[in-house]
């Protein structure tokens, strides 16, 4: 590896942490917004679930499969969610169950899962947020 080469991959990672630590922030921003939004009676309260990836990230994100990058498991992943996780959580707390009160978001490769889901079910899901989807 070159020295120039050295400065492009450390500078490269720089900027990914950067990302990173923005779309945390972006996240605890967005919950503060929200619980501030509640307090003061502007919105009513809300519940937001959130669901840990794993490595088998592209796979279940993705509703096609890609040649190169594999995946395509993205009705699998919305099975669960919609028929083992949702069901579960409408029964052990107290939610509003119709799609026009339901909503999906995510980033990324999980702004790209939110769209399909939304599109394709409708039904459940009313409202979506995909940010910076993978498409």
């Amino acid at each position: 590896m070159t020295p120039r080469t050295k400065e492009n991959v450390t500078a490269a990672h720089e900027v990914v942490e950067r990302l990173k630590r923005q779309i945390a922030d972006f996240r605890e921003t967005a919950a503060g917004e929200i619980t501030g939004r509640v307090r003061e009676g502007k919105i009513d309260p809300i519940m937001m679930v959130g669901v840990a990836n794993s490595p088998e990230r592209m796979a279940h994100y993705t509703p096609f499969p890609d040649p190169e990058q594999g995946g395509g498991e993205g009705n699998l992943y919305r099975s669960f969610l919609i028929d083992e996780l949702k069901p579960w959580i409408d029964a052990n707390f107290p939610t509003r169950k119709g799609s026009r009160e339901t909503a999906i978001a995510g980033s990324s490769l999980g702004g790209l899962s939110a769209l399909h889901m939304s599109w394709t079910r409708p039904d459940v899901f009313g409202m979506v947020a995909a940010l910076s989807p993978s498409l």
